[in-house]
């Protein structure tokens, strides 16, 4: 493996980046909350320009040959930001998001951040490594065999958007994630669909067969929260709650009612 190789090793995949160009990122943490206790109990950190700019813009501006330098400099990048807001110092996780296209050579670099949560003291046990967008079946297989050296070292794995694609439910099987976010897509309006809600429902059972917690992401409603709570998934995240913060981390969410109960 040569130093061009843009799979040898993250300070090569750095390097080539900042040749291209300099980098200029921030994050952003949305939190998400056990609604039973109502405490945050995890930040999704999530990559934005200088100026505030999603994480779209952000990578449209970069070029495809550095999808895997930008992902790995993102995540380190966020973990300085998350320790310098004092995120470890509360009990909390920090959902770091990984682009499938950054896979599609190898799923070694993900191991270098072992060595920047650990020069910095940050338990990789903290850690949850957040899978989004596999529609690369190359991809996929590159995090299979890197699944089990990532659970040696502590990290925790997580499927993005789970549901939206085909993939979603053979990664299921296969990898055996620590947790899986749904979909907005099968949480939007789900009160009012018996069938959305039934499926739902199956899902979680079938993951709480291979040990997997679920997290329902894009609750914008309260009746949405308490139907998804009845379903057994109490762990949310959503604009119901709370927004992502720039530079910060949200602190209190305000309790939120549906008619004469708490969520």
């Amino acid at each position: 493996m040569t130093a061009r190789d843009p799979a040898s090793n993250g300070l090569t995949l750095v390097s080539r980046l900042a040749l291209r160009k300099e980098l200029h990122i921030t994050h952003a943490f949305q939190p998400y909350l056990d609604v039973r206790r109502w405490a945050i109990v995890g930040h999704e950190a999530l990559v934005r320009g200088p100026q505030g700019e999603g994480a779209a813009s952000v990578l449209h501006a970069i070029h495809p040959d550095d999808h895997a330098a930008f992902d790995l400099q993102s995540r380190h990048a966020a973990l300085i930001t998350a320790q310098r807001l004092g995120l470890f110092d509360r009990a909390c996780l920090l959902h770091l998001n990984i682009l499938s296209s950054a896979l599609a050579h190898s799923a070694r670099p993900l191991l270098s951040t072992l060595a920047t949560a650990a020069a910095r003291g940050i338990s990789s046990r903290r850690l949850v490594f957040e899978y989004t967008g596999f529609t690369h079946a190359e991809a996929a297989r590159n995090l299979r065999q890197t699944r089990n050296d990532l659970r040696d070292f502590g990290f925790r794995v997580s499927l993005d958007d789970f549901g939206r694609e085909a993939l979603s439910f053979s990664l299921l099987a296969d990898l055996r994630p620590d947790l899986v976010k749904l979909h907005p897509g099968l949480v939007t309006q789900i009160q009012h669909e018996p069938q959305q809600a039934l499926l739902v429902q199956r899902l979680v059972e079938a993951c709480a067969r291979i040990g997997c917690v679920v997290i329902a992401k894009g609750v914008e409603t309260a009746a949405e929260s308490a139907c998804l709570a009845q379903l057994g998934i109490p762990l949310q995240q959503g604009y119901l709650f709370a927004h992502p913060a720039q530079d910060a981390l949200v602190q209190d969410i305000p309790q939120v009612s549906v008619g004469a109960e708490s969520v």
